[in-house]
């Protein structure tokens, strides 16, 4: 090697496999991951990408960011943050629908994604169902309530 030239690490030598696992997964496939699923494609890629005992998880998905075409989304919500990372470019449409599975667009959003309306919104309106409460004995008893009102110190009325 020549002097002040650095040695390359294992991941940047396992770059092109690294991009081409990538490239071919995502062909048909999604192109918004979580964390946990980098993780689990470096954990089980190690070995035949020929990583570093040195390599981690974090390191790895540090090299997506900086090396390959991966980009990092944030989402700050009230209560919780969201991360995404996304292999290429996607609209913020695409994006949003990874936040909830199974969601759908409603209010000013729908009405643009159908061209019902030119103005671009300035917020994503996206919405889930929530599942239906499936109540196991539905069928109501006067013995059941006179119990429960007894138990809850709720006069009883005859």
């Amino acid at each position: 090697t020549e002097t002040g030239k650095m040695r390359k690490s294992s991941l940047e030598l396992a770059k092109k496999d690294i991009v081409s696992f990538f490239e071919d997964y995502t062909e048909g496939h999604r192109l918004i991951y979580k964390q946990r699923q980098l993780e689990r494609f470096f954990s089980e890629n190690r070995v035949r990408w020929q990583l570093a005992g040195s390599a981690t998880a974090g390191k790895f998905i540090r090299f997506l960011l900086e090396e390959t075409k991966f980009k990092k989304a944030r989402f700050e919500f009230p209560s919780r943050t969201e991360t995404r990372f996304i292999w290429g470019d996607l609209s913020s449409y695409e994006l949003a629908m990874s936040l909830a599975p199974g969601s759908y667009f409603t209010h000013y959003t729908a009405l643009y994604l159908h061209e019902l309306t030119e103005q671009i919104p300035k917020t994503i309106y996206l919405n889930r169902e929530l599942r239906p409460i499936i109540q196991q004995n539905t069928e109501l008893a006067q013995d059941r309530f006179s119990f429960w009102a007894a138990s809850e110190g709720v006069a009883q009325h005859r």
